[in-house]
């Protein structure tokens, strides 16, 4: 497998982010459809920009499978090591080497998706924030609020509140 790894800078993720947030985030949505088409074709436009940073690098499969799996809304609850428990390495092999495909530590990046599904269902749902904590894995509201912030700059409640 080769996959093309890309380092956006700040004003690309805010536009990119900003473009998201607009649209109804209902994935059977032709809104939600346009949209990924649309960004999908922007980051091909920005890949062939001289000024982009990207490499080609293959990703043993074996890490791609760990990426399917922390990408699972369903496996949110779930520690990490629960997650890959059935990979054939030992733990500091599977983190090193997540480290070096990915550019951060496997717990970061699962923290990083159960926190990016949280977004999504704050601005997609009624849920209590209480509820969605709970659903991607945080049982302590606190912690989800305290690290959801350092994340978005912005409280579950207030995203909720500035996007109605």
């Amino acid at each position: 497998n080769t996959t093309l790894h890309a380092k956006l800078d700040v004003d690309t993720i805010a536009f990119l982010e900003r473009n998201f947030n607009s649209f109804n985030l209902d994935i059977n949505s032709k809104s939600y459809n346009r949209l990924c088409r649309s960004i999908t074709s922007s980051i091909l436009l920005f890949a062939s920009n001289d000024n982009a940073h990207f490499a080609h690098t293959a990703i043993p499969s074996w890490i791609q499978d760990i990426l399917d799996l922390l990408r699972s809304p369903y496996l949110y609850n779930m520690s990490v090591s629960e997650i890959t428990k059935e990979i054939p390495y030992t733990k500091q092999h599977i983190c090193n080497t997540f480290k070096k495909y990915m550019g951060q530590s496997i717990t970061e990046y699962f923290l990083q998706q159960r926190l990016n599904y949280a977004k999504y269902l704050l601005l997609s749902t009624t849920d209590s924030v209480a509820n969605i904590a709970n659903i991607t894995g945080f049982n302590n509201t606190s912690f989800f609020y305290r690290r959801f912030k350092q994340q978005f700059d912005v409280t579950p409640s207030e995203l909720r509140k500035t996007t109605k």
